[in-house]
């Protein structure tokens, strides 16, 4: 088994309001629940508005990418969608794994926020989701990584919802980091480690 469905997904933005209303507490909600039970497909990473438009940031949205586990992940955005993110963005979109080694739940609040890392290879993908409507600032434990850090790069949110702040973050020996989010905001932090 690859992927299931049965989770109100980002096709919702079509088909009624329900996720311009709820998209950010519910996609706090679901690894908690209906993705702790196997994979699930969401149809995550959609930065274009469509009949109903998104009140997640694009960090957010590309958070979901790794926040949510399935082997076939569906991106259904229009191809300018992806096409209008920055260079760095379309890479790690198009780099990103389809399978885990391992999985860890670093902090979260059901509907409130989510930090998960998912580890592939010689690499970790942390991923934070912020549920609400305020700002918040997400915390990221990186004792938990025993092996010595080569790069951390941080795709966070920009000053807009639909926006990016791409930095590559010094101080590897430091092992926590505080991400600023926007008000349904979110970050992916690609960590390697030394071989």
């Amino acid at each position: 088994m690859m992927s299931v469905e049965g989770v109100y997904g980002a096709e919702w933005y079509n088909n009624k309001e329900t996720l311009t209303d709820s998209a950010a507490w519910h996609n706090c909600t679901l690894p908690f629940t209906r993705n702790v039970v196997g994979p699930m497909d969401y149809t995550p990473c959609t930065f274009t508005d469509s009949q109903h438009p998104h009140i997640t940031s694009n960090g957010h949205e590309l958070a979901l990418l790794v926040a949510f586990e399935s082997a076939l992940q569906h991106l259904a955005d229009r191809p300018e969608g992806y096409h209008a993110q920055p260079a760095e963005v379309r890479l790690f979109i198009s780099s990103l794994p389809t399978v885990w080694d391992d999985t860890k739940l670093l902090s979260g609040y059901p509907s409130s926020y989510v930090v998960l890392a998912r580890k592939s290879g010689t690499c970790w993908y942390i991923a934070g989701l912020n549920g609400t409507n305020e700002k918040k600032s997400l915390v990221v434990d990186l004792s938990f990584i025993q092996k010595p850090v080569k790069e951390i790069t941080l795709y966070a949110d920009g000053k807009e919802r639909n926006q990016f702040d791409i930095q590559m973050l010094s101080g590897l020996k430091k092992a926590v980091h505080e991400v600023d989010c926007l008000p349904r905001g979110g970050f992916v932090m690609k960590v390697q480690m030394k071989n």
